[in-house]
């Protein structure tokens, strides 16, 4: 008679000695907060390329705004040097054609440059082309949640976006009418959105019985113009084009502010560009055919900002694209786009390595997330991925636990 036991193997490190590594996360693992959750990290030692500490890095887990890092390269990539603000013609009679490229900086307050508003203040006829047979995508993103749908950080993507595609709201003592000007009446809204919706009604006296969609009507009112009109372009291709902003400039925003919309807006952007049509899903499938074809973990990618939790990668996924960003464009280039130590969505955090991080994070219900870059006092560069998910610990101290531990890494290495 023999008998046989399952043998357990749970990997719980890749490094030979938890106890003894200089860049061991055990205390950080074994937190009595954070016994319950997932927990992946990877530590890359970029100089000698060899990783330096693993723990659970090759496990997929929803990355919330690390999404982001994929969509940055693709931009920092494709896009090129500065952003298409607008396409246009000029035909015979002096009308002009239009057609929008999907840049979100178009009177967004945060981007004051008014060229391009300046540019169409300036025609007499103006017809926007619609139809468009690039645009190939729909307002919302694959898994983006109902109940986030009032928020705005969950603005619809469009081809011609408008104030960010947000717009203040301000109420008069009638609660169920809100105003945004004088002739713009918008009905309906929920009383705490901030967003612009495309299924609000207006009334900004436009006697024609024909609807236009919202940022239409918006472009129109915003311009004073009544010599505005559309057609149909889908098979036709404008030649001209304005610039608005470095696409740098655009992507330091994203980074440091997390910004969903501007994400989802500049993957669309880098898509029209690199493979002429403005499609997310073929952008996704072609990037992890060729750029990201050696990824160590194939990965679910499901949009270009993290809301979804469709989204699955990896610790060493993550790692290894920030690998290519390191490898492929300057440094100096990284640092303006990557937040520093108490910059963005790190103010508050490293406050005395502002010059040896640079990292986004990521967050949601029971999700947060910090990748980048580290240089250690030893100079000493490494490439980092902390991904924790179905955790319960509070936000702040969550971030503090892991801001303790990278300070450690950073001063002890």
């Amino acid at each position: 008679m023999s008998s046989c036991s399952v043998k357990k193997n749970i990997q719980t490190t890749t490094t030979t000695d938890i106890q003894t590594n200089p860049y061991s996360a055990n205390l950080l693992i074994n937190d009595t907060a954070l016994n319950t959750a997932h927990i992946g990290i990877g530590l890359y030692d970029a100089d000698n390329n060899n990783y330096l500490y693993q723990y659970q890095s090759n496990k997929y887990f929803i990355p919330a705004s690390n999404t982001k890092i994929m969509t940055c390269y693709a931009v920092m990539k494709y896009l090129g040097d500065s952003l298409e603000g607008l396409k246009y013609d000029v035909n015979s009679d002096s009308s002009i054609n239009i057609q929008g490229t999907g840049d979100p900086t178009f009177l967004h307050p945060a981007f004051k440059d008014r060229s391009i508003y300046n540019f169409l203040s300036n025609q007499r006829i103006i017809n926007y082309c619609e139809n468009c047979s690039t645009w190939q995508f729909k307002p919302f993103g694959k898994g983006w949640t109902n109940d986030d749908y009032y928020e705005n950080y969950m603005n619809e993507r469009s081809a011609f976006p408008i104030y960010g595609n947000n717009r203040s709201v301000y109420s008069r003592l009638d609660s169920t009418v809100y105003y945004v000007n004088q002739s713009q009446t918008l009905k309906h809204i929920y009383a705490g959105s901030q967003g612009l919706r495309s299924t609000i009604s207006y009334n900004i006296n436009d006697t024609s019985s024909r609807e236009l969609p919202f940022y239409l009507k918006l472009i129109i009112d915003t311009l004073g113009k009544n010599n505005f009109q559309t057609i149909d372009c889908s098979k036709s291709k404008l030649s001209k084009t304005i610039y608005s902003y470095p696409t740098d400039t655009a992507l330091s925003y994203m980074m440091h502010n997390s910004d969903n919309f501007f994400a989802e807006q500049l993957l669309l952007m880098a898509s029209n560009k690199h493979l002429g049509v403005m499609n997310d899903v073929k952008m996704f499938d072609t990037l992890l055919a060729t750029d990201f074809k050696d990824f160590p973990q194939k990965p679910k990618w499901a949009d270009a900002c993290g809301l979804s939790r469709y989204n699955l990668f990896t610790p060493e996924d993550i790692v290894y694209v920030l690998g290519k960003v390191r490898n492929e464009f300057k440094q100096n280039r990284i640092k303006v786009i990557f937040p520093a130590g108490n910059q963005g969505t790190l103010k508050g955090y490293y406050t005395n390595y502002s010059d040896n991080i640079h990292a986004k994070t990521g967050s949601m219900s029971g999700v947060f997330c910090i990748s980048g870059y580290l240089t250690t006092k030893q100079n000493k560069h490494i490439t980092f991925s902390v991904m924790v998910n179905n955790h319960q610990a509070k936000g702040e101290s969550l971030r503090r636990k892991i801001e303790a531990y990278l300070n450690k890494v950073i001063e002890e290495n």
